[in-house]
Formats: C-alpha cells, structure tokens, sequence
C-alpha cells in the first residue's frame, strides 16, 4: 500500500450455487447466454473471479462430461478436485473451476 491511500474493501469474489438448460434445449447457446449474462452482472459490480464446482471425472458419472467442457468452453480454468467437499456425500469428488471476469491487477 502506497502512503496516504486508504484501504477498501469490495467483493471480488463470486460463485453461484447451478446454473442448469433442460436436456432438449442444450446445443443451442441458451446455457452460454444465461451464463455471460450472469458474469456480465457479476462484473458490473466488482467481482472480478469466479468459481464453479462440479462432479469430478474420476467420479466416472458420464453426464457430468458435457458440464465439465461447457465451464472451459466459456473460460474456465481447473484448478483441483477436493474429496470430500464439505456439504457433498461421500464419493462425489468436486472439480473446481475458477474465471476472471474482469481485470484483476492494475487497478488503482
């Protein structure tokens, strides 16, 4: 910190619970839509990453292939698997995945 500027605090941090298109509706750019629209938000206030968590591969749950490519289809990055995850069941192993959504360094 540089002498005489004051210290803030702001969120720049963010994560949401599901984001989720029915079966019939995948394949159109419905999930990526809804997606950026929320990044888009997050990042008009501040947020600059974002983390998601999924079922892991090694789980071997085939369904979770298509959600696992659609998060580093629109930029997420892997960056561990956490087994347990606490507040999952036993033998659900998390992929997280995190995004910035907007600068991260640079900023006055």
């Amino acid at each position: 910190m540089r002498p005489g500027r004051p210290l803030r605090s702001r969120p720049s941090c963010g994560a949401f619970l599901w984001i989720a298109v029915d079966a019939p509706r995948r394949g159109h750019g419905h999930g990526t839509r809804l997606l950026n629209d929320v990044l888009d938000d997050l990042a008009a206030t501040a947020v600059s990453v974002v983390t998601v968590k999924t079922l892991d591969s090694s789980a071997g749950y085939a369904p979770y292939e298509a959600t696992r490519a659609f998060y580093e289809r629109n930029g997420f990055v892997y960056v561990d698997t956490i087994d347990p995850l606490p507040g999952w069941p036993p033998g659900n192993p998390a992929a997280i995945y995190a995004a910035a959504i907007r600068a991260t360094r640079g900023e006055p």
